[in-house]
């Protein structure tokens, strides 16, 4: 499965490449970005993005004409658009309607909400993943069926692990939380699992990937809920107390 493509059409530089970022960090393709309306037309018929992220105040052709005029063309009319401004008036937001945008986000742009939206209308990098199932698994009974001898020598390294520098970690989640850094939380866990032979940790870390590349934040911040859980039962699995 190829990556979805996506067109950035931002005249604020800053903005673009903070987008194009968090994009390609998830698995997009961002296969353009430019300045103005009548760019974004050329290069929508060129390249024939996934999706569209329109700003709507651009100099030369703004991003309403620019929707317009790609709604308008059999090139381009399937082609979902959303619309991106700083400030926009019920007038603006009646036109967005009217132009055929998707929906309407304002800036500085949400995260999760671009994400949300972003996986009504297309998919990151290829979802199939032949441990999908084993991710699923419940907390409690991959724990439960840990083979303790395998962990015993190192159990008092793990816990420290886990309640000195991970911890640390998902505490600052707990007030926001930057879909790079909870993908890149995730992945370490699922190492510091995969390398010490614990099956619950390396697939809660995988778990916790599939949710951040799907896009799925209302089940990414469920399993981030579950690690306290985690480290409890590990401790208790080590016959360690609370």
């Amino acid at each position: 499965m190829e990556k979805a493509k996506i067109l950035i059409v931002e005249d604020e530089a800053i903005i673009a490449m903070e987008l194009e970022s968090n994009l390609q960090s998830l698995g997009y393709q961002v296969t353009s970005i430019v300045d103005t309306g009548d760019k974004a037309i050329e290069k929508a018929e060129k390249l024939q993005p996934d999706i569209i992220l329109m700003d709507l105040k651009m100099p030369v052709m703004d991003g309403f004409e620019a929707t317009r005029q790609l709604k308008a063309s059999p090139k381009t009319e399937t082609i979902p658009v959303i619309a991106l401004s700083a400030s926009a008036t019920i007038e603006d937001k009646s036109k967005v309607l009217e132009l055929g945008f998707e929906c309407f986000l304002t800036k500085p742009i949400n995260v999760y909400k671009l994400f949300e939206q972003l996986a009504k209308y297309v998919q990151s990098i290829d979802k199939r993943n032949p441990d999908k199932d084993a991710a699923k698994t419940e907390l409690n009974k991959t724990i439960d069926e840990t083979n303790e001898e395998a962990i015993s020598d190192n159990i008092h390294y793990l816990i420290e692990c886990l309640e000195t520098k991970f911890w640390k970690q998902w505490d600052g989640f707990q007030t926001k939380q930057p879909v790079k850094e909870v993908k890149k939380f995730g992945e370490e866990l699922s190492e510091l699992g995969q390398s010490n032979k614990l099956k619950f940790l390396e697939e809660y870390g995988k778990s916790l990937i599939i949710h951040v590349t799907n896009f799925d934040i209302k089940n990414m911040r469920k399993k981030l809920d579950e690690f306290p859980e985690l480290v409890k039962r590990l401790k208790s699995v080590g016959g360690k107390s609370m």
